[in-house]
């Protein structure tokens, strides 16, 4: 992002900080263009921890793995269907056992967002 002045270095070295901290977290790489809200929400990851904290991503990969293409090939069971290489069935299914296990419906705005939060920000939960 093209950032002019002080104010934009300043923007800058908060934004390369936030991502520092998430990387330390993720022990990998991370780009604060592409994962800026767990980046900044990583910020109040002790408030956050009684609202997201959910040992299910840890222990049920595969559900999370259903929730993570479902939001990543546009909110389409038949597109994460292929993406994961399997029937929409067991997409709908596995989104369906994660709603219930979660008590998050990864279908509404609501439920997607803290799933994918609750999985960026407490990844080896279990």
């Amino acid at each position: 992002m093209a950032r002019p002045g002080l104010a934009g270095a300043v923007a800058s070295l908060g934004d390369a900080e936030r991502a520092l901290a998430l990387a330390r977290l993720r022990t990998g790489t991370v780009r604060f263009e592409a994962d800026w809200l767990a980046a900044t929400l990583l910020a109040h990851h002790e408030r956050l921890t009684p609202l997201l904290r959910s040992p299910v991503p840890a222990r049920h990969p595969h559900l999370a793995e259903a929730v993570r293409a479902f939001a990543e090939h546009g909110f389409s069971i038949a597109a994460s269907a292929a993406a994961l290489h399997l029937h929409p069935n067991t997409v709908a299914y596995r989104l369906d056992r994660w709603h219930h296990h979660t008590g998050w419906d990864p279908r509404t705005w609501d439920g997607l967002t803290r799933s994918l939060a609750a999985m960026a920000l407490y990844p080896d939960e279990g």
